[in-house]
């Protein structure tokens, strides 16, 4: 990872070109005949998210519940050219004809080279500033993709199931490790959504432009290289927007469809179906007076997918989450809830004093609050969709929490700056010579902005992590366990390929406690080892899934047990074809003791913007007595420098 080749550089942009092509190219011509009013850089627009999504899917589907598809290159391949065949026929059918292959958009030549280029060269920049994964959600995907590949398994039953096995199949069809889908081609592939949409949404504006504004809001640009399943949902976000800038009804129910089809990526989904259900409601209104049985049509239709939106399992646990929330809490009303506030996962957070002002300029930057200064609502020509959007979030973000309620600002703003930024755009070219200047100078100071927040989140992993695996590779084998901060662990698994422990409060125990986990370790005792392969192929494991079943029903709610009943099913299908393809040699239930146990501690977790948070020096132990590390029997240092130390252990 210390430098990328021209090789390597070359398969990410051939493979992402080529991948995209051959899954996007049916849904563009599929778009043809599903709504006219579409325009030729809409359906590229909507073919970049459609195609990823549906192919997940099928994939998904294929690798998962039929018993004897083994998840090859070979047979994701002849998947492909299978998903490819009506593509075919229908260019036969063109040559034939003699007419146009594709209703394609024609770029000028010099603006789509330069578009390219700026996108590039943002995330080149970006690599340059902070060049590895930046939050934990990715290094487990990797590493769970990597194991998924190793063992001859794909994808993953149960928690958000298609965005690992939408990485895993770009990773097999290309022999591209799953960090390069993750850290290059997924961010590109989200960049290029924005910048079509925008530009179909304000067409006089050079295409090369709008990658600028998505580094302007430093929140936007930070989680589109956050490469996990949220990023799927921002690209629904975006998605959605250019296909509601007009409303018809095939494109209200296209949009809840492709919402719906976004569901098991990430549950957020379900916001961005709120919103598109909040603006049909004009529209059937309209509807109604004007053609009273073209109208009763699409209300049946959006019926229909709402009530299979709320039919769906993960709906109900989702709903019943949000039941329990109000059934327990006390109303009270909170004017300024930033300085204390608590998220849906119980987390306690707070910007108190002034460092409120971080947070408003982290999730809007210098831009979004120009965007009001210069509105005017003759200049805005876009859907009223982004309207919808922003209140769903807002309501979200600043409502909800107002009334003391569990809610999730940080993550809704970014919803919010999506749809603000849009109607920034929108009125850029309505603005006056003067204002354009104004919003130019706010882009690059929110671009400046987002590179100083780049540079200075590295928590994960940093430089003192790489050199310490340099260091503690050459003295270990496959067998040997690290154990060492929670915040260090994802680096070694995923940058290291080792594999790693971390310990709750390991780091504080007394000498005693210390050598009776490490003895209990090395024994193979428990759980050995975060990187084992986590599904079980033995009959007795679906025994078991099944009686943990039985036990749920006597205590959780019905809406709950449908959930994990559910997803457990689900599981105790793929023990059953994992026996089927008599993979127990390449997924061992037993663990085998380890060979070594190696002890790593590293103050570097305490430097940059993370270093600073509460929540991230409790989970590393900050301050940690190293000295009781020394004390402890059968533990000897072999590495230290001004910011790591290594220790063995080698009791016996």
């Amino acid at each position: 990872m210390d430098q990328m080749d021209f090789l390597l550089i070359f398969q990410i942009v051939s493979t992402t070109i080529l991948y995209l092509a051959l899954v996007c190219l049916p849904f563009y011509i599929l778009l043809q005949y599903w709504d006219q009013s579409f325009s030729r850089i809409e359906k590229i627009g909507i073919s970049l998210l459609a195609g990823p999504v549906i192919w997940s899917w099928v994939s998904f589907l294929l690798g998962t519940r039929i018993p004897f598809f083994e998840v090859t290159q070979l047979h994701l391949s002849g998947l492909l050219v299978a998903w490819n065949i009506p593509t075919i026929l229908f260019l036969i059918k063109k040559i034939q004809r003699k007419s146009p292959l594709l209703d394609a958009h024609k770029f000028q030549k010099n603006e789509f080279f330069l578009t390219v280029a700026v996108i590039l060269f943002l995330h080149l920049a970006a690599f340059a500033l902070y060049r590895y994964l930046p939050e934990a959600d990715g290094y487990s995907i990797v590493h769970s993709v990597r194991e998924n590949s190793k063992n001859g398994v794909f994808g993953r039953i149960g928690y958000r199931p298609l965005f690992p096995a939408l990485v895993q199949t770009i990773s097999t069809l290309s022999y591209l490790d799953p960090l390069y889908v993750l850290q290059w081609m997924i961010p590109v592939w989200l960049t290029s959504i924005f910048t079509i949409t925008w530009k179909a949404l304000s067409r006089r504006t050079p295409a090369y432009l709008f990658p600028f504004f998505l580094t302007a809001i430093p929140v936007i640009f930070s989680e589109i290289l956050y490469a996990r399943p949220q990023s799927v949902i921002i690209a629904l976000a975006a998605v959605t927007i250019l296909i509601l800038r007009k409303q018809t009804g095939p494109r209200l129910i296209g949009a809840f469809l492709l919402s719906l089809t976004c569901y098991p990526f990430h549950e957020f989904a379900i916001f961005i179906s709120a919103a598109i259900l909040l603006f049909s409601f004009p529209f059937i209104y309209r509807a109604i007076r004007t053609d009273t049985k073209s109208s009763l049509l699409h209300i049946i239709y959006l019926g229909v997918i709402t009530l299979l939106l709320l039919s769906l399992p993960q709906t109900q646990a989702l709903l019943a989450t949000f039941r329990n929330i109000f059934a327990d809490h006390q109303p009270r009303f909170i004017p300024w809830f930033i300085t204390n506030y608590t998220t849906i996962d119980g987390t306690q957070l707070g910007w108190p004093g002034m460092s409120w002002l971080l947070f408003y300029g982290y999730n809007l930057g210098f831009l979004l609050p120009l965007s009001f200064v210069f509105y005017k609502r003759r200049n805005l020509t876009s859907t009223g969709f982004l309207f919808s959007l922003f209140t769903v979030f807002f309501i979200i973000a600043e409502v909800v929490p107002r009334f003391g309620l569990p809610s999730f600002p940080d993550r809704a703003w970014l919803y919010g700056a999506i749809a603000l930024v849009t109607i920034a755009i929108t009125l850029l070219e309505k603005t006056s010579r003067r204002q354009q200047i104004i919003i130019g100078l706010a882009v690059v100071l929110g671009t400046l902005t987002t590179a100083f927040i780049i540079s200075r989140k590295q928590g994960w992993t940093q430089q003192s992590d790489i050199q310490s695996i340099s260091t503690i590779r050459p003295l270990i084998d496959a067998r040997s366990v690290l154990i060492t901060q929670a915040g260090s662990t994802p680096a070694f698994q995923v940058y290291g390929e080792m594999n790693t422990l971390s310990v709750t409060n390991f780091f504080s125990m007394s000498p005693d406690e210390r050598v009776d986990i490490l003895a209990r370790i090395k024994q193979g005792d428990g759980e050995l080892t975060q990187s084992q392969v986590d599904i079980a192929t033995t009959a007795e494991t679906a025994v078991t899934a099944r009686e943990a079943i039985s036990l749920m029903a006597s205590s959780i709610d019905q809406s709950s047990l449908q959930f994990y009943t559910t997803y457990t099913t689900a599981q105790i299908r793929q023990l059953e074809r994992l026996r089927l393809l008599d993979l127990r040699k390449q997924a061992p239930t037993k663990k085998d003791p380890p060979s070594d146990i190696y002890i790593l501690y590293s103050t570097g977790k305490f430097t940059g913007l993370y270093g600073s948070r509460e929540w991230w020096r409790t989970l590393n132990e900050y301050n940690a007595n190293l000295a009781s590390i020394d004390q402890t029997p059968g533990v000897t240092p072999v590495f230290t420098d001004g910011t790591t130390r290594i220790w063995k252990y080698s009791h016996e």
